[in-house]
């Protein structure tokens, strides 16, 4: 068997013949492979080119350098047009012109997370940190994933409007767009499910929690099919206990569970009942899919993780003007109240 080092390459997680491959296992013997088979950019650096090492670490060369700091600089201009392909409540997320394979996050401040560039091993795309800028530790490369955000491009001010300091309510349009894309991912084929749940236990194994609250963590690319998880932390050795990734992770991330029952009332009568459906669809393929790749299916690490994020993030509760309807969006209760229409649908 041969792995190809390549961050564009879409590892299966099983052999042909269907034998599980644990690519943290000593026991794989990688065969060197040619130059071209590794992630390089080709420069006039007189010192070597800019390469991904064994351990996963980025090496930059220094005509790489160079151009990664002209583009933090022209993004950090005072009249950019360099807009962000993604961002998050404390970071931004540019593409990199000369290394498509990689993406470029700037932080608003440190990440608390204490980030192993040598963690993951070379042939694994999690999207994870390559490369920490050794002069500005908010300056990070990451492996590019593929894919488009999974939700609401407002879906941050939706939980809570810095502006306002107040939530802002779902509408009929923002019902209309979730809605289409549960529907994409409802109609994917199992094999989707299964590399998810398959990154998500990897995540797992080397101790990191997925974030599955925000459902732009999820990028979904709709012509190759996958689905993909960008968003996790590194979980403190004494906080092991309170931070389990499990089967529930997934859709509680694709049907924004949050969210989920103001999306269904802003739906007509007709794609209320077609919702039911996809919804029932992705909770099968997520349940099987977690069976598939050995992630618990154990509903107490979801539980617990939501109890606990609780107790440091408050989620403001909206009530339907119209209706009087109150929708509380606490996690502790969504929680609970997601995992109960789960069991409802099956």
């Amino acid at each position: 068997m041969k792995i190809i080092f390549n961050s564009q390459l879409n590892l299966s997680p099983k052999t042909q013949n269907n034998t599980p491959i644990n690519l943290l296992s000593s026991q794989i013997k990688i065969q060197n492979q040619p130059q071209k088979d590794i992630v390089t950019f080709s420069g006039n650096s007189q010192n070597e080119e800019t390469h991904l090492k064994p351990s996963g670490e980025l090496i930059l060369s220094k005509e790489d350098y160079k151009k990664i700091q002209k583009l933090k600089n022209e993004i950090q201009g005072q009249n950019s047009n360099i807009l962000p392909i993604g961002k998050g409540a404390n970071s931004k997320v540019y593409e990199i012109p000369t290394m498509p394979d990689f993406v470029l996050k700037i932080l608003k401040e440190k990440d608390k997370n204490n980030i192993d560039t040598k963690e993951f091993p070379r042939g694994v795309n999690l999207g994870q940190v390559v490369w920490i800028d050794p002069k500005d530790d908010k300056t990070l490369i990451l492996k590019k994933v593929n894919g488009k955000p999974h939700s609401l491009e407002n879906w941050s001010d939706i939980i809570l409007n810095k502006e306002t300091n107040m939530p802002d309510k779902v509408t009929q349009k923002n019902a209309e767009i979730f809605f289409s894309k549960v529907e994409e991912i409802a109609k994917m084929d199992q094999k989707a499910f299964d590399h998810l749940a398959y990154e998500i236990k990897t995540l797992d194994d080397l101790g990191y929690k997925v974030d599955c609250i925000n459902p732009n963590n999820l990028l979904v690319d709709n012509e190759k099919q996958t689905i993909h998880i960008i968003d996790y932390f590194k979980v403190k050795e004494k906080e092991k206990h309170l931070y389990k990734n499990s089967y529930l992770d997934m859709p509680a991330i694709m049907l924004d569970f949050a969210l989920y029952p103001e999306y269904i009332d802003n739906l007509s009568e007709e794609n209320q009942g077609k919702l039911k459906a996809y919804t029932k669809a992705i909770n099968t393929k997520c349940y099987l899919a977690a069976k598939n790749e050995g992630l618990t299916t154990d509903t107490k690490p979801f539980e617990t993780y939501m109890l606990t994020t609780s107790r440091w993030f408050t989620a403001h509760s909206v009530t339907n003007e119209k209706t009087g309807k109150l929708y509380p969006r606490y996690y502790d209760v969504r929680c609970f109240d997601f995992i109960k229409m789960l069991n409802d649908e099956k």
